[in-house]
């Protein structure tokens, strides 16, 4: 499976890439692999300018142990979609120039969940991060999730309670 990760993309195309990512990751496990744009993160420079600006947030380029790692993260989850069974949504942003769309159709395809309790919305105008995005879109894309969930999860599965009558008892 190839990542959708645009900047680990080429080394995802060849065994003997991936090969040279784990060699790499060994060696020099906090050289840069690839760089990251901030500026691809949202379509709102406010919301650039706020992520930029805040050091909680790693803003370096992405290094060869994280790419390693991240690929190794791929087959698991690649592996993991055969058995999904649950409501899947998969959101992307129709300009992200970061993660390629071609990655959640893929996860899309590849899921196991029942074809009528999955659904994949590219959004167009929004990047990478789509509940950062100028308004209305960001509050637009979380109404979004929670109407699809509302959706999918208010009858339950057993007897067709609705959800929010449902009493948690534990075992």
């Amino acid at each position: 499976m190839s990542v959708g990760c645009s900047c680990l993309y080429p080394v995802t195309q060849m065994a003997v890439s991936r090969y040279i990512v784990n060699c790499m990751a060994c060696v020099a496990p906090k050289a840069p692999a690839a760089a990251l744009i901030e500026k691809e993160i949202s379509s709102d420079e406010n919301e650039v300018k706020r992520i930029s600006r805040d050091p909680r947030i790693y803003h370096g380029q992405v290094m060869n142990r994280t790419a390693a790692e991240v690929l190794k993260l791929t087959d698991i989850a690649a592996k993991e979609l055969l058995t999904l069974k649950v409501p899947f949504l998969a959101l992307h942003g129709g300009d992200d120039k970061i993660c390629y769309a071609e990655g959640s159709r893929r996860l899309f395809e590849q899921s196991a969940t029942d074809p009528s309790k999955k659904s994949l919305v590219l959004l167009p105008g929004c990047r990478h991060e789509i509940f950062h995005e100028a308004a209305p879109a960001a509050k637009d894309n979380t109404q979004l999730v929670v109407e699809y969930f509302d959706s999918q999860l208010l009858t339950h599965p057993a007897g067709g309670a609705d959800m929010r009558e449902v009493e948690l008892k534990s075992t």
